[in-house]
Parts: structure tokens; sequence; C-alpha cells
């Protein structure tokens, strides 16, 4: 059971998984809409981001916003030819598939924190790298802005261009999921990508008998929040992306 949306138009564990034979299921527990669509694509096409030297998305939802705009814009190569950093190797995969020809931190940042600290040495070996916009969800952590506005000379423009909302009846929903899984399958993994929003999800969990699940986290931040919640995980994927964490799945099986 992977707790998340199902990427489009592919999803790189759907894919993993299915060329493994593995059954699975998405169980989201977040709904993504796109904020200003249309204040975005001006932003895109204006002076004030032409000025801009590289940047920031560190989410797959701040990519498909940015995305969505760029078949309608005049010269999305304006967007698509500047340096982007970004988190993981996930993230990084589409902006590459999308004609994104700069692509940086990426398999070396796993973190927000890591990802500041590239761009802080970028910055240190290129004078001409000092004017960043971060593209960004309503609700974010802060660790990126707050070391960008502690580098001298470092001009930071944040453009929330998505925001994130639960969706209802989680609980009841992933309730009728277990006790269904409980009759087919014996101690099923449950794959945890992100504390957002699993609230829900641990109620349903401390309820059911620990013998009778696993649980994966994609990162240390979400083994972190498993174990603050009395949850210890059986596995965490050894980099954040598909091919480790379904490799270390089925090795478990």
């Amino acid at each position: 059971m992977l707790l998340k949306n199902k990427g489009k138009p592919r999803d790189a564990y759907a894919d993993e998984l299915g060329r493994r034979a593995v059954e699975h299921c998405f169980f989201p527990l977040l709904d993504h809409r796109m904020v200003d669509p249309d204040g975005l694509k001006q932003y895109l096409q204006s002076d004030e981001f032409s000025k801009i030297d590289a940047t920031i998305v560190t989410s797959q939802r701040a990519v498909e916003a940015i995305n969505h705009q760029l078949p309608q814009l005049t010269q999305p190569s304006m967007v698509t030819s500047k340096p982007t950093f970004t988190v993981g190797p996930a993230t990084a995969k589409v902006l590459t598939a999308a004609g994104y020809t700069d692509v940086r931190g990426a398999n070396n940042a796993g973190n927000g924190d890591r990802l500041a600290d590239i761009i802080q040495e970028e910055y240190h070996a290129d004078n001409n790298l000092f004017r960043f916009v971060f593209f960004t969800g309503v609700t974010r952590r802060d660790i990126i802005p707050v070391r960008l506005h502690q580098m001298s000379g470092v001009h930071l423009t944040e453009r929330v261009v998505y925001k994130t909302e639960e969706l209802p009846n989680i609980h009841s929903e992933f309730q009728k999921l277990m006790q269904q899984t409980d009759d087919d399958v014996t101690s099923p993994w449950i794959v945890f990508f992100s504390p957002a929003s699993a609230g829900s999800i641990l109620q349903v969990l401390h309820c059911i008998p620990r013998h009778k699940y696993r649980l994966a986290a994609i990162g240390p931040t979400t083994r972190d929040y498993l174990a603050r919640n009395n949850l210890t995980i059986d596995l965490m994927a050894e980099k954040p992306d598909a091919d480790h964490l379904i490799s270390a799945l089925c090795a478990k099986r």
C-alpha cells in the first residue's frame, strides 16, 4: 500500500512494482490544486522572471504547476534552460523528461538542507548566480528560504503555485482497506512518503496488532515522524526513489 497519489502521466513506483509483478495499490491522502495558474503564466513571461538566474523546486506538484504552463508560453526555453535546483532523483527525473537542460542538486540533495548547501556552494563559485525564485506550495518547510536569506547578496523570490488539502474520510476508508487486506494478505507493506495528513492512518494502525502489517518509510524525516508516534519502521529506502525503495521491499518479501 503506497500512501501517495499516483503520479501522472506515469508513476515510477507503479512502473517498478509492475515490472516485478508485485501486487500493490495507491491510497492517496492529499488533494493538490494549482494556485493562480494565470498569474503563474504571466510571471513566467515577465521581465522580472527573465532576470532570474536560477529556479528552485522541491516538489513534483510545483513542477506539474510550472509544466502545465510551458505549452502556452511563447518562449518555454526561458524556463527550461535556467539552472533548476531540486531535491531527490524523482523530481529531477520529471524535470529532465520535461526538457529542463540544467537540473542541479537531484541525487546529491536528499533534503532541503543539503540542497541549500549545494546552492550556497554554487553561489560562491559563480558570482552571476544570485537571483533565485522558489516555486512552492502554500505549506512548506522554512529551511531553504531561511538559509538563502542568510547568504549575503542573494535575492530570493517565493512564488506559491499549488496548495495541498487533506482528502475527506481518510480514517474510515483506510480502515476498510485494512479490513479487506486482512482477509487477503499476510502482513502487507504500508509505505509512508510524508508525515503530511498521516495522522488518520496512525489512528487506524494503533488499533491493529503490530504483527499484522509492516512499515516502510521513504526517508529519515518520515521515519522520525513515525518513531515520534510510537511506530518503528521495518525498512527505509537507502535513497528516496522508486528503484531503491522497491528493491528493498522485494528483498524482504
